[in-house]
């Protein structure tokens, strides 16, 4: 017989993709509606999930510059998840384009969280300079 193990809350519509952690003990689950991206942590052995981890860095980034961080009544942050990848077997980096005042801001970060510590780094992507 088969039973639900895990479920996302609204707006997550689809798995987008599933990522093991080389040692194959964590799994990074994307998710995606039509307007937007979500990465979870899982440790499937341990029952644990990480925190919803784009608008996490979205609310934190916004936080640290000052950037309205509006919770829309739908959920959606218009944000989106690039080139996600682990970095260890406890810690998952991916580029993050993070949207503030719907999307009139858009701010390219290098998000890298720590699961055991819990632990999450955002910072901004290097701009291109101007000679």
């Amino acid at each position: 017989m088969l039973k639900v193990y895990l479920s996302f809350s609204e707006p997550s519509m689809y798995i987008k993709e599933l990522i093991p952690s080389p040692d194959r003990k964590l799994v990074a689950v994307v998710t995606c509606s039509n307007k937007s991206e979500f990465i979870e942590i899982v440790n499937v052995e341990k029952g644990r999930v990480s925190p919803e981890l784009v608008e996490s860095a979205r609310v934190k980034f916004g936080s640290q510059n000052r950037l309205d961080t509006w919770i829309r009544s739908d959920h959606e942050n218009y944000s989106f998840a690039n080139n996600i990848e682990w970095k260890d077997n406890d810690t998952l980096e991916f580029e993050g384009s993070l949207a503030y005042q719907d999307t009139e801001i858009i701010k390219n970060v290098t998000v890298t969280y720590e699961f055991s510590k819990k632990d999450m780094e955002v910072t901004e992507l290097n701009q291109v300079k101007k000679p």
